[in-house]
Protein backbone atom coordinates (compact mmCIF):
# COMPACT_ATOMS: atom_id res chain seq x y z
CA UNK A 1 0.00 0.00 0.00
CA UNK A 2 1.35 3.38 -0.64
CA UNK A 3 0.68 6.19 1.24
CA UNK A 4 0.02 9.46 0.22
CA UNK A 5 2.84 12.24 -0.54
CA UNK A 6 2.29 15.86 -0.96
CA UNK A 7 4.55 15.30 -5.08
CA UNK A 8 4.38 13.11 -7.28
CA UNK A 9 8.20 12.95 -7.15
CA UNK A 10 7.79 11.34 -3.12
CA UNK A 11 5.05 8.79 -4.45
CA UNK A 12 7.94 7.54 -7.04
CA UNK A 13 10.41 7.53 -4.59
CA UNK A 14 8.84 5.01 -2.23
CA UNK A 15 7.96 2.63 -5.18
CA UNK A 16 11.50 2.83 -6.33
CA UNK A 17 12.56 2.20 -3.05
CA UNK A 18 9.87 -1.09 -2.83
CA UNK A 19 11.30 -2.37 -5.98
CA UNK A 20 15.29 -2.07 -4.73
CA UNK A 21 13.97 -4.12 -1.75
CA UNK A 22 12.17 -6.52 -3.80
CA UNK A 23 15.58 -6.91 -6.23
CA UNK A 24 17.66 -7.42 -2.94
CA UNK A 25 15.25 -9.75 -1.61
CA UNK A 26 15.60 -11.94 -4.92
CA UNK A 27 19.34 -11.80 -4.85
CA UNK A 28 19.59 -12.87 -1.38
CA UNK A 29 17.13 -15.98 -2.33
CA UNK A 30 18.96 -16.84 -5.32
CA UNK A 31 22.35 -17.13 -3.25
CA UNK A 32 21.15 -18.98 -0.42
CA UNK A 33 19.83 -21.67 -2.91
CA UNK A 34 22.78 -22.03 -4.86
CA UNK A 35 25.05 -21.69 -1.90
CA UNK A 36 27.22 -25.03 -1.76
CA UNK A 37 25.72 -27.56 1.03
CA UNK A 38 27.78 -27.83 4.10
CA UNK A 39 30.41 -24.76 2.98
CA UNK A 40 30.57 -22.16 6.24
CA UNK A 41 32.50 -18.90 5.95
CA UNK A 42 34.51 -18.48 8.86
CA UNK A 43 36.69 -15.66 9.88
CA UNK A 44 40.24 -15.92 10.74
CA UNK A 45 41.38 -17.55 13.65
CA UNK A 46 42.53 -14.60 16.06
CA UNK A 47 46.34 -14.24 16.54
CA UNK A 48 47.22 -15.54 20.57
CA UNK A 49 50.53 -15.63 22.55
CA UNK A 50 50.41 -17.98 25.30
CA UNK A 51 53.92 -17.25 26.47
CA UNK A 52 56.06 -15.26 26.56
CA UNK A 53 54.09 -12.81 28.75
CA UNK A 54 53.93 -8.78 28.71
CA UNK A 55 56.57 -7.59 31.04
CA UNK A 56 58.15 -11.11 30.78
CA UNK A 57 61.87 -11.25 32.06
CA UNK A 58 64.62 -13.59 31.12
CA UNK A 59 68.23 -14.58 32.06
CA UNK A 60 68.38 -17.03 29.07
CA UNK A 61 69.42 -15.41 25.78
CA UNK A 62 66.65 -18.01 23.87
CA UNK A 63 63.46 -17.59 24.57
CA UNK A 64 60.44 -20.07 23.67
CA UNK A 65 56.85 -18.42 22.65
CA UNK A 66 53.90 -20.36 22.25
CA UNK A 67 50.56 -19.80 20.78
CA UNK A 68 47.85 -19.86 18.14
CA UNK A 69 47.18 -18.39 15.00
CA UNK A 70 45.31 -18.72 11.67
CA UNK A 71 46.44 -21.90 9.46
CA UNK A 72 48.57 -20.51 6.12
CA UNK A 73 48.90 -16.91 7.56
CA UNK A 74 52.58 -16.00 7.69
CA UNK A 75 53.53 -15.12 11.50
CA UNK A 76 56.85 -12.37 12.09
CA UNK A 77 58.48 -11.54 14.90
CA UNK A 78 60.39 -8.02 15.09
CA UNK A 79 62.02 -6.75 17.80
CA UNK A 80 61.92 -3.46 17.90
CA UNK A 81 64.14 -0.63 19.67
CA UNK A 82 64.47 3.07 19.58
CA UNK A 83 67.19 2.61 16.86
CA UNK A 84 65.75 -0.14 14.85
CA UNK A 85 63.41 -3.16 13.94
CA UNK A 86 64.87 -6.52 13.74
CA UNK A 87 63.13 -9.32 11.66
CA UNK A 88 63.62 -12.20 13.88
CA UNK A 89 61.82 -14.94 12.65
CA UNK A 90 59.04 -15.43 9.66
CA UNK A 91 57.39 -18.65 9.32
CA UNK A 92 53.63 -19.89 8.01
CA UNK A 93 51.59 -21.26 10.55
CA UNK A 94 51.21 -24.66 10.42
CA UNK A 95 47.76 -26.28 9.46
CA UNK A 96 46.93 -26.61 13.71
CA UNK A 97 47.33 -23.35 14.17
CA UNK A 98 49.96 -24.15 17.16
CA UNK A 99 53.16 -21.59 17.05
CA UNK A 100 56.41 -22.24 18.70
CA UNK A 101 59.78 -21.30 18.23
CA UNK A 102 62.03 -19.67 19.59
CA UNK A 103 63.32 -15.58 20.15
CA UNK A 104 66.86 -14.51 20.34
CA UNK A 105 66.68 -11.21 23.01
CA UNK A 106 68.69 -8.35 23.14
CA UNK A 107 69.84 -7.15 26.77
CA UNK A 108 67.70 -4.53 28.14
CA UNK A 109 63.81 -4.21 27.94
CA UNK A 110 62.44 -4.14 24.20
CA UNK A 111 59.69 -4.57 22.09
CA UNK A 112 58.58 -8.01 20.55
CA UNK A 113 55.85 -7.56 17.87
CA UNK A 114 54.37 -10.93 16.64
CA UNK A 115 52.66 -10.14 13.24
CA UNK A 116 50.16 -12.63 11.31
CA UNK A 117 49.72 -11.66 8.07
CA UNK A 118 46.97 -13.22 5.72
CA UNK A 119 47.89 -14.86 2.00
CA UNK A 120 46.73 -11.27 0.34
CA UNK A 121 48.87 -9.28 2.51
CA UNK A 122 46.56 -8.26 5.18
CA UNK A 123 47.18 -7.97 9.42
CA UNK A 124 44.92 -10.50 11.04
CA UNK A 125 46.06 -10.14 14.31
CA UNK A 126 49.06 -8.25 16.06
CA UNK A 127 50.23 -8.49 19.71
CA UNK A 128 53.15 -6.74 21.08
CA UNK A 129 54.99 -8.13 24.48
CA UNK A 130 57.54 -6.33 26.20
CA UNK A 131 60.60 -8.46 27.51
CA UNK A 132 63.61 -7.88 29.65
CA UNK A 133 66.95 -9.45 29.10
CA UNK A 134 69.50 -9.59 31.67
CA UNK A 135 72.43 -11.43 30.71
CA UNK A 136 73.82 -13.45 34.15
CA UNK A 137 77.10 -11.79 34.89
CA UNK A 138 80.54 -13.45 33.89
CA UNK A 139 81.92 -16.41 36.32
CA UNK A 140 83.95 -15.40 38.60
CA UNK A 141 87.40 -16.36 38.21
CA UNK A 142 89.70 -17.26 41.83
CA UNK A 143 93.16 -17.77 42.21
CA UNK A 144 94.09 -19.31 44.75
Amino acid sequence: MLRYLPSLGGVLKVERNRLLLRRLCMALLLAAAFAMPGTQVTAAAALVINSPTDGATSTQQLLDFSGTGNPGDTLTVQRVDSASTVTLLTQTIPSSGTLSGQLALAAGTLQYVFTQTNPSGGVDGQVTRSITFTPPPPPQLTIT
